[in-house]
């Protein structure tokens, strides 16, 4: 959803870790472009383990400068299945 110059991403996505005990770092695309500088710190957002089976699990959404997009980032204890999560960030075109 954009309103002015804001934007905000809510979504589910499905994330299948390779290996246990181990940061796990997933990058995603945004919506609209924008070209994010060193300085600016405009994206934030936050993500869970939506299935109640697991050990609940939380991440961090926050920008990756590099590739002007969104980074998702989390530690993976022990469970290396296939977890479906829901994210939510919101960011501002420069």
């Amino acid at each position: 959803m954009r309103v002015g110059n804001v934007v905000t991403v809510s979504g589910h996505i499905s994330i299948d870790p390779t290996s246990a005990s181990t940061q796990t770092v997933l990058l995603i695309s945004l919506p609209i472009a924008t070209n994010f500088t060193a300085s600016f710190l405009g994206l934030a957002g936050v993500a869970s383990t939506s299935r109640a089976a697991s050990a609940y699990l939380v991440g961090i959404i926050e920008t990756d400068f590099t590739n002007d997009v969104a980074q998702l980032s989390f530690f993976n204890d022990a469970d290396v299945s296939n977890v479906g999560w829901v994210f939510h960030f919101t960011y501002e075109i420069l």
